[in-house]
């Protein structure tokens, strides 16, 4: 029993559309003014008129294969790549939701020739509802996914709001803010704050060693970098680890990390900061942290904390980059960095009070990132229910999909498709293009490997009969060429066998 409305029917997409194939413009603009103009990697160009006075689905064909973009009226001029302008009737939004739910990307064949060949997309198996539901799903997956856009919208926003609580809450613990009720039942006041600098704080500042490149290797001793660390947080991300064999000798223990030790960001995205919590194994830092090592007067996730402050250490190591336009910070900057530290009790309360809350910010984040999975995937369920035929009711009284599919058969029997196109120089009309011709240019090429594109660049003729001749040249007997995989260049190519 099928799982599918009896008033709907199997069809293949082919029985229904017509890909048309866009033709090369004349030099399209790239300044960015005028009608956007779709090519196979998506836009290509502008150019200042449009194509047609229709509405036209555009599908991705080589690069972005299957990519839909939906063109309203006018259409945008179309450059090499696959569009449909005729829909008989039928709504071309539900179309464009239909190509979307049908991941035609998954056809590109893993192969030296890239794209999306339409004959394959025609082969497609689809079921086909009457026109009027046509409609009715197309509205309702207007109001459904716009729904889910506009969640999605407001969720991206939730990662900058937490990134600014986190930094409102540092603020507020060096600035003394986060613990004046705490004072206050002490009847104690801000006139204890000492006002210290990296030399006083740090007793052994250092940057990482250059060239460690080279001692790259898939296990051995952890390699921090910048990637690391991240803003508004003196946690390590270890999530994407780089090892190292380091070298021999002292230079190789001088940036040797403790428990204890604070990394700092000194080249490019300066400021971040993580502190070392606890033992993580033999651990070294390359050459964009500094690594500053405390005294042990002080607590260091204080230290820390101050450190990633806007208004502390983030703030003053961002304006000393800033003054001078240089590209980094040095360890002289590190050790003038100016530090207000409370006594070391006030010092614990504000470490206990930032984490408490930055529990409540990573629980947020936590959960901002489970929903967020959530509603990626609610798009792809909602299409699917909606062309399974659960997402509107279905009404007795439509005109049955058989009844429109015959409509479409007689129509195009009485109105062959025709590519609709303006503004195009047509070439001259080559020879027609055949297994042999395509032999004697590859045989002319001057190198035994070559790319789909070397050849393609000698060859003129349709994208897709020029696809369809190379895979029956691989399936020959005895084939002329062959395909192998460039480690090198890390791309599939052509090698041929013989001249």
């Amino acid at each position: 029993m099928s799982k599918y409305p009896l008033s709907w029917i199997e069809v293949t997409l082919g029985d229904l559309l017509r890909f048309n194939y866009g033709k090369s413009l004349p030099n399209p603009a790239r300044s960015g003014s005028g009608f956007p103009v779709y090519g196979s990697n998506g836009i290509v160009g502008y150019h200042d008129s449009a194509l047609t006075d229709g509405e036209t689905l555009i599908i991705g064909r080589k690069g972005s294969v299957g990519e839909i973009h939906f063109s309203p009226i006018p259409c945008f001029p179309i450059d090499t790549t696959y569009y449909v302008d005729q829909f008989y009737g039928m709504p071309v939004k539900y179309w464009f939701y239909q190509l979307k739910s049908l991941r035609l990307s998954q056809l590109n064949k893993a192969t030296a020739i890239p794209g999306l060949n339409r004959e394959d997309a025609y082969h497609t198996r689809i079921y086909l509802p009457p026109v009027n539901e046509q409609t009715h799903i197309a509205d309702k997956l207007d109001l459904l996914l716009d729904r889910v856009d506009i969640c999605r919208n407001r969720l991206k926003n939730i990662p900058s709001i937490l990134k600014n609580f986190r930094y409102s809450v540092l603020n507020a613990a060096i600035s003394g803010e986060l613990t004046h009720d705490w004072r206050l039942e002490r009847n104690r006041s801000m006139d204890s704050w000492q006002e210290k600098n990296g030399r006083e704080v740090f007793s052994f500042i250092t940057s990482g060693s250059r060239g460690w490149s080279t001692y790259y290797s898939n296990h051995g001793s952890i390699f921090l970098r910048v990637g690391n660390l991240d803003h508004a947080t003196i946690d390590l991300d270890l999530q994407q680890i780089q090892y190292v064999n380091p070298p021999v000798g002292a230079e190789g223990k001088r940036t040797r990390i403790e428990v204890g030790d604070i990394l700092i960001s000194i080249t490019a995205d300066v400021g971040m900061v993580a502190l070392i919590r606890e033992d993580i194994g033999e651990a070294y830092i390359n050459q964009h942290l500094c690594l500053a090592r405390q005294t042990g007067e002080y607590l260091g996730a204080y230290l820390a904390y101050f450190l990633a402050s806007p208004l502390g250490g983030f703030g003053q190591l961002t304006e000393m980059q800033r003054g001078v336009t240089k590209s980094g910070l040095t360890l002289g900057d590190i050790r003038s960095v100016k530090f207000l530290i409370p006594d070391l009790d006030e010092q614990k309360e504000i470490v206990n009070r930032i984490e408490s809350l930055f529990s409540y910010a990573n629980y947020c984040d936590l959960n901002y990132q489970k929903a967020y999975t959530i509603l990626e995937n609610l798009t792809p369920i909602i299409l699917d229910k909606a062309f399974r035929g659960e997402l509107v009711p279905q009404d007795p009284n439509d005109e049955p999909a058989s009844i429109l599919l015959e409509r479409i058969h007689d129509e195009r029997i009485a109105n062959p498709s025709i590519i609709k196109r303006d503004l195009i120089t047509r070439k001259p009309k080559m020879p027609k293009m055949t297994n042999e011709s395509v032999k004697k240019i590859i045989n002319e090429l001057p190198s035994d490997a070559f790319s789909f594109e070397d050849l393609h660049k000698k060859i003129s003729g349709d994208y897709d009969s020029f696809k369809d001749i190379l895979f029956e040249l691989l399936d020959e007997d005895e084939p002329s060429i062959e395909q192998m995989f460039d480690k090198q260049a890390k791309a599939i190519h052509f090698i041929r066998k013989q001249k």
